[in-house]
């Protein structure tokens, strides 16, 4: 699903791969991730983690739309699917407001039903962006940075994992630094 919404993406915006040097591929807890960070011009950063294991019977992926230089909220996706089961959650990230945030757990018989409802999520929000207002990317990295902070406190997008791993420094500078966007990472 992930190379689906990054290709809409680039439909819109001209994306650029950037280095993620040493959080590109890693093995955590046995599990594989590759994590892949990419400038989507006139829009922000946009940012991917898929991660496997148990042979391929346990998938994770996140996807994450930072925009740095329009007014819109922040996304974020994960999606699980283990044994059997396919869970999905899409959150809108207002910096002034709650967020909003659609959870379906499911078979994995239900999983062409999910990817066709991120889609139109993602059609969506391209849509707003076409609308939306270009800002100051400096104050918006900043604005950013503290949601980024709260959801490494809280354990979200799969930071308990590289905290326990890493420690606090390091998952900072890849959810900061790699999938965020809002501080260079080396």
């Amino acid at each position: 699903m992930n190379n689906k919404m990054l290709s809409k993406i680039g439909q819109e915006y001209q994306l650029r791969k950037l280095n993620s040097g040493v959080f590109h591929k890693l093995v955590v807890r046995g599990m594989d991730f590759e994590i892949n960070s990419y400038e989507a011009k006139g829009l922000g950063r946009v940012g991917t983690m898929c991660a496997s294991g148990l042979a391929g019977l346990v998938k994770r992926d996140i996807f994450v739309i930072s925009p740095t230089e329009k007014d819109l909220p922040i996304v974020t996706y994960e999606r699980v699917k283990a044994f059997g089961k396919d869970s999905m959650i899409f959150t809108r990230y207002f910096l002034d407001n709650e967020p909003v945030c659609v959870k379906k757990v499911g078979k994995k018989k239900q999983s062409a039903e999910f990817d066709r409802e991120v889609e139109g999520y993602i059609k969506e929000y391209l849509c707003e962006a076409r609308q939306a207002e270009s800002i100051n990317s400096k104050e918006r990295k900043l604005q950013i940075e503290e949601l980024v902070t709260e959801l490494i406190n809280g354990y979200q997008l799969i930071a308990d994992i590289f905290l326990a791993t890493y420690g606090m420094q390091i998952t900072e500078k890849l959810y900061h630094g790699v999938l965020f966007g809002t501080r260079d990472w080396k």
